[in-house]
């Protein structure tokens, strides 16, 4: 008598050894590869492929290294180049500060000559201003030709039309001139000048007010 189909024990289906699939049989892998885990698509990874991938990281680590040392290396070859321009520019820069040191130098010597000749001129300017006398300055400019005694005689050039001042006159002309207070002014040369300007008017010497008035001026 058999039992209706609910009621009869279940079965473990037998399976044949020789058709049991492997994993990787059953994700379409080769009998040559041997599977290592899913990739990040989902397929497995083989050993052939990770030897492959570990190259090329390799030669992607190598290839960045060697760029490294090449962009060092030209790094380096540009700051030495820069620091010889600069060694030479500082070279150059010293050299033109030792010129330049040494044009100070001689400026500086040349300026206090020139003040110790000024400051010689000026204090015998002012010896022979603070001793000369009227006579002295009329003897200087008309020799024997004046009265001892100062005269202030001012006339006018009849043909000219031009002031004339005697010796007196002049002489006083002189001594209230700024340059003349100030001890600046060269009466030597003044002397000299007057003595070649000299005239006569028939009464004495006399000098165009004009001329050397100029001539105290310059």
């Amino acid at each position: 008598m058999s039992l209706p189909l609910a009621y009869q024990p279940y079965r473990q289906p037998k399976h044949d050894d020789n058709t049991q699939s492997t994993p990787s049989q059953s994700h379409g892998l080769s009998s040559g590869s041997s599977a290592t885990g899913l990739s990040a698509d989902g397929t497995w990874e083989t050993d052939n492929s990770l030897v492959s991938y570990e190259d090329k990281r390799k030669a992607q680590n190598r290839a960045a290294q060697r760029a490294f040392r090449e962009r060092k290396e030209c790094h380096i070859r540009d700051l030495n180049e820069r620091f010889v321009q600069l060694q030479q520019k500082l070279s150059t820069l010293r050299e033109e500060n030792d010129q330049r040191r040494q044009e100070i130098t001689a400026a500086l010597a040349e300026n206090y000559t020139l003040k110790e000749m000024e400051s010689t001129r000026v204090a015998f300017q002012h010896d022979f201003t603070s001793t000369l006398t009227y006579a002295s300055f009329a003897d200087s400019v008309a020799p024997g030709d004046h009265d001892k005694r100062p005269t202030h005689r001012i006339t006018t050039d009849p043909n000219t039309g031009e002031r004339l001042m005697d010796l007196g006159a002049t002489w006083e002309f002189i001594q209230q001139h700024a340059r003349f207070q100030e001890g600046t002014l060269d009466l030597e040369k003044v002397c000299n000048y007057l003595r070649q300007q000299v005239q006569c008017d028939g009464q004495g010497p006399v000098f165009v007010e004009s001329l050397f008035d100029s001539q105290l001026q310059a």
